[in-house]
C-alpha cells in the first residue's frame, strides 16, 4: 500500500461489487417469490 494513496479505494469496488450481488440476489428472489 503506498503512503498517502486513497484509503479504501481498492476495497470501495469490492464492497460495491458485493452490494450489487447481494441486491441482485434480493431482486432476483423478489421477483421468484412474485412469480410463485
Amino acid at each position: 500500500m503506498v503512503p498517502g494513496s486513497n484509503p479504501g479505494g481498492p476495497t470501495n469496488p469490492t464492497l460495491k461489487g458485493m452490494l450489487g450481488n447481494y441486491l441482485k440476489l434480493q431482486d432476483f428472489a423478489f421477483s421468484e417469490v412474485r412469480r410463485n
